[in-house]
């Protein structure tokens, strides 16, 4: 079992960065701003820094921002952009969500969240995701200081209709 706990929310607006003369948010910048300020905050290794934002339709209706990679692959028009794996290690877990307030649509902050857990996947997992993720949550703090599973934890048969 996975708790979370949201310890402190607090409004940022100076960590989002828009494209040049365009009115579409830079993902990819705007998530190492998120992680430079979280690095700033030495929180434990099992923190997730989240930014939600809902941006401006002025230029882009959809609200959408896009993910610029200086190497391809490159992603556009997205809603999320997360840290890949580096939940429980020594980089800072980060996630950007597009989120409009009390919208009640959690996908983009689950598929985000996930990301940092090493799946690249969120609504059907495969058996390299569950590896992927045991080998995420073994390096987690637990109580009794050891890893927050068993390292001889199998993979669940997954849900199919």
């Amino acid at each position: 079992m996975i708790n979370i706990n949201v310890e402190k929310v607090t409004q940022m607006d100076n960590l989002t960065v828009y494209f040049e003369d365009t009115h579409v948010v830079d993902g990819r910048r705007t998530l190492e701003n998120i992680t430079t300020y979280g690095d700033g905050l030495a929180q434990a290794n099992n923190t997730i820094f989240y930014l939600f934002t809902w941006p401006p339709d002025e230029g882009n209706s959809r609200r959408l921002f896009h993910e610029i990679n200086t190497v391809p692959p490159h992603r556009t028009s997205i809603s999320e952009i997360a840290t890949n794996g580096t939940f429980c290690s020594n980089s800072t877990s980060a996630a950007f969500v597009r989120h409009k307030y009390n919208n009640y649509n959690i996908w983009s902050t689950v598929k985000a969240t996930l990301t940092t857990f090493g799946s690249p996947h969120f609504i059907f997992f495969t058996e390299e995701d569950y590896h992927k993720m045991n080998e995420t949550f073994m390096r987690c703090p637990k109580n009794n200081g050891q890893g927050g599973v068993s390292s001889s934890s199998q993979a669940p048969v997954p849900l199919a209709c």
